[in-house]
């Protein structure tokens, strides 16, 4: 028995001197690996300044100012819930398309996308960055609008309709991004997201009707609807990325 723990003993020490031993240039190896990692990680947050800059300059400018009319087009104050529901749908959702459609914009020309394919940094890496920053400033100006409006004695559950507006844009803007890769154009996206608002604004598509996403119907948001309005995100999200990825 005492042979038995002698010889785990043995080996229990052989195989920690295997795992603690400093072999000669294992210190100047792993000091290699650090660089190269923090040079791939400068040049990561390098690119993304840059692109953050070309891609979002001018959309979320003009989606800001957008929010900014707003107020002097409808009046944001003393809104019971059903007209806060309202102002959300029908005017604060736009910002979706805005922000969202022009993120593959730069890269429409074909010639374009023929240099970029090329590069070793990877296209698809580019626009999941992107859509993530786009639906990060959708979110923070929905937010601002819907805490401007609380202020103005609007009456509504704040966060359900925060994030029931905050889908439905990215659901906009998702819609307008798929029709710009088909059409390779982003007035196709325009247009379509603007057609489905329409329909909407117009009542074709009514209230509470199945083709409906928006969550909030008569004042009361419904659970049902905001699953369906996220499973619908999701699967038009699936679409950007396979019509991406099919083009790369």
């Amino acid at each position: 028995m005492q042979d038995r723990k002698a010889e785990i003993w043995i080996w229990f020490t052989e195989k920690a001197r295997e795992i603690f031993e400093v072999r000669p240039g294992s210190q100047k190896k792993a000091r290699e690996i650090f660089e190269m990692r923090h040079t791939s990680y400068k040049i990561t947050v390098d690119f993304f300044k840059a692109d953050f800059r070309i891609t979002f300059k001018n959309s979320v400018f003009l989606a800001a100012a957008y929010l900014l009319i707003i107020p002097a087009i409808r009046g944001i104050s003393n809104l019971d819930a059903a007209r806060s529901a309202h102002c959300l749908e029908q005017s604060v959702a736009l910002i979706g398309a805005l922000i969202l459609i022009p993120i593959t914009k730069g890269e429409m020309g074909n010639g374009v996308k023929e240099i970029i394919y090329t590069k070793a940094w990877p296209y698809r890496k580019s626009i999941g960055l992107r859509f993530l920053c786009g639906c990060s400033m959708v979110a923070a100006l929905v937010t601002a609008f819907a805490f401007v409006m609380r202020r103005g004695q609007c009456i509504f559950p704040f966060w359900k309709y925060v994030w029931g507006a905050v889908f439905y844009a990215v659901f906009l803007g998702l819609l307008g991004l798929v029709c710009s890769q088909i059409g390779s154009h982003v007035l196709a996206g325009y247009l379509s997201a603007l057609g489905y608002w329409s329909l909407c604004r117009l009542q074709i598509i009514e209230e509470g009707s199945a083709a409906y996403l928006f969550p909030v119907v008569n004042g009361s948001f419904e659970t049902g609807r905001m699953a369906v309005l996220v499973s619908a995100d999701l699967i038009l999200a699936g679409a950007v990325w396979r019509l991406i990825c099919k083009g790369n």
